[in-house]
């Protein structure tokens, strides 16, 4: 226990004893720092004062080193190594300073220390071991080490450090002390004194190249000098030549050498002191002797390379790469292009060559920096620039649609836009979103289809045909898109440009017909208001016609600006009959596609096209150009006739106008018959879909009630129109005196009593109520009410189509058989002309005989007129060939009163001709009809049709064929390759078959794409796809054929689509007829009489054939 103890007190003792050592140490080294600072101040001082000779400096830098080494020695190294290997712990030494330091100890610590240490038998153990227990625990807190106080050799030490510190700065403050540390340090080196001024000489030793010049410029410092002597010696001198420099204002000796061409060696001295000799050495540095720049424009550009020498101005894409290549007058080390945004590219040397490329990031400017092997580098490069051209933003053009449109009923969207940019394009997309909808949520974002385009051209006119079934759009949504193109450039990446918003939106068929039927109310309007002002100008030229029958030869200046104005006037009418013209094909167009007609009826309405064509025909401009034309002489005569002539056609015009607008109001009639007709197949279909909406929601949900009634409440409405659009067919039928009105009152009553709208809204409270099977029967009431109405208006408008052709067939047929008389009648009078003598009692029954033949056929031709005002069936030729034989009728008058046999005859001959004529081609009309045929309107309405199916089919195959090459299908589905191939060419031949009708029809002219061309480019598809070769060119023949046909079905709606089809002024034409045909008239008339007994043995239509048998019954009694 005691052991353990004493050795405890000893250690902290020990630690008390090295304090106590470091104490002393700390001053020993103060010491040594304190007499090294002042031995090597003493040493400075010397040389400073002495200026010691080399072997001075080297016997006091030695025995300063020799003090220092000894100066360590005695007090750092013996302090340590007596500490070390000398000395023992002085531990009752130890003890007394502690118990000096600590009142509390005293000799108390040193007494039980030595006592423990004796171990003498004199003492008892136990009392030893009790005492140094007892001292132990007084002593155990107390740090021992406090009682070395460590302060003072601090303090001394940083006093030595002060020194030390002190002595340094003096060193590099006073520029004395730092020479002679200097000099000490260089003990073996000779200085010499220094001298009272020194030379700082420019540039010193310089490399310049050849003709250049240089100033070298001389300051002195020290003691000031007035004038300094400059030596200069060139290679071929033997000896320096002197030249005198004296002050300049700057305080500075200057002189300037021009066009150095040798090197030379130059110095300067003043008051004896001679500065350093220098040397300018003349040197030949690289020169570029040529430069050939290559610039590679990027390959999305396909611009050709572009090679320029000796200039290094460059202007260039983005992008471009530029191989630079230069010759050297000297053979090169390194050559570098330092560009003017700090950067830089190194060239590959070779001999006197150098080369490297760089690509175009921006425009900037750049230098050339030459080395030769000597390291001499070009001076004063030249700056040479690089400007970038700018890559045009691409240029899209939409030329169709230009503006918001209505989906058709195929769901087709005809695009056509022109794209163009610099150097291509790269993609270009169709965005798309549902803007507006009744029932569901309208798209915010678009969605993106890329449409495929040729990526070489710079232009393209594309044609697009956008499908929009796939997205199953209603009633009154609408679709907003755009095209978005973008150009090839690959380098700052594809700028792109887009077009206006298109809407399309899908119209309701409420919508499709308000859309007609306001079109219909301008059409008549305007036709109404174009009568008027036919018979305002009609009646002012009946007195300005008057007014010209004078006896002066011309005319009067009045009188001819009257006949310019009423030209003028002419001319406008005729030019508002080609606007509402146009508006009849906006509206003929708008209905085909839709498909709002009944075949029937649309044929009806090509008809009345036609004739608004024929009033602004050739006919009347010949007749206004003559009218103008004689006015140019003023001879009143010529003008008279040409304006007699004009009265006629103005006549004409206002009874064709007359007659047009009497058609239009039955057109309008029959196209509201189908209009109602369209809207009760469609309720019918929409309360058909309700009631299975209505079997399938769960009505429980507030979202599905709203969402049903609401569309039933749609419904309720189209009922509602439905009724109003009731009333007014009733409205316009009774106008008209030959319908069955009253067969439609009954069925407008039956309507009413079916009180459908009251109906719908009981649907509608029961869906809000939650009453399912109430609603349900509600539906089914209205439906079973719609199919009744709708076989009760296809019943009236069968009777009153079948009324309308019995009436127009009864009246063909007997005004046909009585021109058939009165040719008979003209040829029995023709054989009494040829047979009579000269007696003029003959020659007065003959011209009274062919007086009452122009009478009867003046009531056939106002039986035919009014007939006109009614059907479709007569035609403007007709017309013109009773009009030239009632003409030849007159003329034959003329010559029989005259006593002019030949005369006579040959006129009775023309008269019946066109009386034949005419009868023929009533006779053909009466055949079209009776085959139910249409006449022209019937073909191209069937063409029409054809057409829209073979689009349809064709747009399914380029679906397919997409899907194909996209590998959307799948693998059995891409095995049919072929089987596309083969739909392909039955589309073809289908074409084929067409094409070849049109032509032998002459309808071909109509058509405005030309199906040859589409044809061949089908056989191109047909080939790819047989040889399973589908890329994006066949995908683009596709395209153009959909397009092409699109086309074709649109121009038949189109007026005067083709460039080749003009009105021109019927003209008399002899040619040679076949032999077939050289008949004379009364075998003309034997086949025309036969032709019409055929009738009964044609496979005619049921009704026809029954009514020609009544009719030739009635004939022959």
């Amino acid at each position: 226990m005691s052991d353990k103890l004493i050795l405890e007190i000893k250690n902290r003792l020990l630690s008390v004893i090295k304090k106590d050592f470091k104490r002393k140490y700390l001053v020993e080294l103060s010491w040594f720092i304190s007499s090294t600072a002042l031995l090597l101040f003493s040493a400075g001082l010397l040389e400073l004062i002495f200026r010691f000779s080399p072997l001075g400096r080297t016997l006091l830098f030695f025995s300063s080193f020799l003090l220092i080494i000894i100066a360590a020695v005695i007090f750092l190294v013996v302090p340590l190594i007596k500490e070390k290997y000398y000395s023992k712990p002085d531990y009752n030494k130890a003890a007394k300073l502690t118990g000096d330091y600590f009142p509390e100890i005293k000799d108390e610590l040193l007494n039980t220390l030595q006592i423990a240490e004796e171990d003498s038998d004199n003492y008892s153990h136990s009392l030893i071991e009790a005492a140094f227990k007892k001292t132990y625990e007084k002593t155990q807190n107390i740090d021992f080490e406090k009682t070395i106080d460590l302060s003072q050799s601090k303090k001394k030490l940083q006093y030595s450090f002060i020194i030390l510190i002190a002595f340094l700065s003096l060193i590099f403050i006073t520029p004395g002390f730092s020479n002679a540390y200097y000099r000490i340090l260089n003990f073996n080196k000779e200085f010499k004194k220094p001298q009272k001024f020194y030379f700082e000489v420019s540039p010193g030793n310089y490399q310049l190249t050849k003709d250049e010049s240089i100033t070298i410029t001389v300051k002195t410092s020290g003691e000031p000098v007035d004038e300094v002597n400059l030596f200069i010696k060139s290679e071929e001198q033997t000896d320096f030549s002197l030249t005198k420099l004296s002050l300049t204002k700057e305080k500075h000796f200057r002189y300037e050498k021009q066009f150095v061409k040798n090197s030379f060696e130059y110095f300067v001295t003043a008051q004896g002191i001679e500065s350093e000799h220098y040397k300018i050495e003349v040197i030949d540095r690289p020169v570029i002797t040529g430069l050939d720049i290559k610039i590679v424009p990027p390959a999305y550009t396909r611009l050709p390379e572009i090679l320029q020498s000796d200039n290094g101005n460059i202007e260039a894409y983005l992008g471009s790469r530029i191989i630079f290549g230069l010759t050297s007058s000297k053979e090169l080390k390194k050559g570098v292009i330092n560009f003017s945004d700090s950067t830089s590219i190194e060239l590959k040397t070779g001999y006197q060559k150098a080369s490297g490329n760089y690509v175009i990031s921006g425009a900037k400017k750049y230098s050339f920096e030459l080395t030769d092997l000597y390291g001499n580098i070009n001076l004063n490069p030249i700056l040479y620039s690089i400007t970038t051209l700018s890559d045009a933003y691409p240029a899209i053009e939409l030329i169709e649609p230009d503006s918001d449109l209505r989906l058709t009923k195929n769901n087709l969207v005809q695009i056509n836009s022109l794209l163009s940019d610099d150097f291509g394009f790269s993609k270009l997309t169709i965005n798309y979103k549902l803007n507006s909808s009744k029932y569901r949520q309208a798209e915010t974002n678009y969605k993106s289809k890329e449409i495929s385009v040729p990526r070489a051209t710079k232009e393209y006119e594309l044609n697009y045909v956008w499908n929009l079934t796939d997205q199953y759009l209603a009633e009154g949504e609408v679709v907003a898109f755009y095209l978005e193109l973008f150009d090839n450039d690959n380098v700052n990446g594809p700028k792109s440009v887009k077009t206006k918003i298109i809407n399309v939106s899908v119209p309701s068929l409420d919508d499709l017909f308000k859309s007609v039927e306001t079109a219909q109310d301008d059409t008549k309007k305007d036709l109404e208001e174009t009568f008027k002002e036919a018979e305002k100008l009609s009646k002012e030229l009946e007195k300005l016609t008057n007014d010209m029958k004078r006896d002066k030869a011309e005319i009067t200046w009045d009188e001819k600006e009257k006949i310019e104005k009423a030209i003028d006037r002419f001319k406008d009418l005729t030019s508002k009959i080609d606007e509402t013209s146009k508006k009849l094909n906006e509206m003929k167009k708008e209905m085909m596609e839709n498909n709002l007609l009944s075949e029937e009826t649309m044929e009806k309405f090509m008809e009345l096209q036609d004739l608004m064509n024929e009033l602004s025909s050739e006919e009347f401009k010949d007749a206004m150009k003559k009218l103008q034309d004689s006015m140019k002489n003023l001879m009143r005569n010529e003008v008279n006739q040409s304006m007699e002539n004009f009265k006629l056609d103005e006549e004409m015009f206002k009874k064709s106008l007359e007659r047009t607008m009497n058609l239009l109001k039955r057109v309008q009639a029959e196209m509201k018959v189908d209009e109602i007709i369209k809207r009760s197949e469609e309720l019918e279909e929409k309360i058909s879909k309700l009631k299975e909406k209505t079997d399938k929601m769960n009505l429980a949900d507030k979202k599905n009630r709203d969402q049903l009634k609401n569309e039933q409440k749609d419904a309720t409405q189209d009922f509602k129109n439905l009724e109003d659009e009731m009333s007014d067919l009733q409205k316009k039928i009774s106008e008209l005196n030959d319908m069955p009105k009253d067969k439609l009152d009954e069925i407008a009553k039956q309507l009413e009593k079916q009180q459908n709208q009251e109906l719908s809204e009981n649907a509608e409270n029961n869906i809000s109520q939650n009453k399912k099977n109430q609603a349900q029967q509600n539906q089914q009431q209205m439906q079973s009410n719609m199919q009744n109405f709708n076989k009760q208006m296809q019943d009236f408008q069968e009777s009153m189509q079948q009324q309308n052709q019995m009436e127009t067939f009864n009246a063909m047929m007997k005004n046909i058989n009585d021109l058939l008389s009165l040719s008979k009648s003209q040829e029995k009078l023709k054989k009494e002309t040829d047979n009579s003598g000269i007696s003029q009692q003959k020659f007065n029954e003959n011209a009274k005989k062919q007086s009452e033949i122009q009478n009867n056929l003046s009531k056939v031709m106002q039986n035919l007129g009014e007939l006109s005002q009614k059907s479709f069936a007569i035609t403007p030729e007709m017309g013109k060939a009773l009009g030239q034989a009632y003409s030849n009728m007159q003329q034959s008058i003329s010559s029989l009163q005259n006593r002019n046999t030949g005369g006579a005859s040959q006129s009775q001959n023309k008269s019946m001709e066109n009386l034949n004529q005419a009868a023929s081609m009533m006779k053909s009309a009466l055949d079209m009809m009776m085959q139910g045929g249409g006449g022209s309107g019937g073909g191209m309405m069937n063409m029409f049709q054809q057409l829209q199916q073979m689009s349809q089919q064709q747009m399914n195959l380029n679906q397919l064929t997409q899907m194909m090459q996209q590998g959307k299908l799948s693998k059995e589905q891409m095995g049919q390759m072929q089987r596309l191939g083969g739909q392909q060419e039955m589309l073809r031949k289908s074409l084929e078959q067409l094409n070849k009708e049109a032509k032998e029809s002459g309808q071909s002219k109509r058509i405005a794409s030309n199906l040859d061309k589409i044809l061949d480019e089908m056989k191109e598809v047909v080939s790819g796809l047989e040889t399973e070769k589908i890329n994006d060119d066949l995908i683009k023949k596709q395209e153009n054929i959909l397009s092409k046909l699109l086309d074709a079905q649109r121009s038949i709606n189109e007026k005067d689509y083709e460039e080749n089809r003009k009105s021109n002024t019927g003209k008399n034409i002899t040619k040679e007829n076949p032999d077939a045909l050289k008949l004379s008239p009364e075998e003309r008339f034997k086949q025309l009489r036969e032709s019409l007994n055929n009738g009964t043995r044609e496979k005619y239509n049921k009704d026809y054939e029954e009514l020609i048998k009544k009719y030739y019954e009635k004939i022959g009694k």
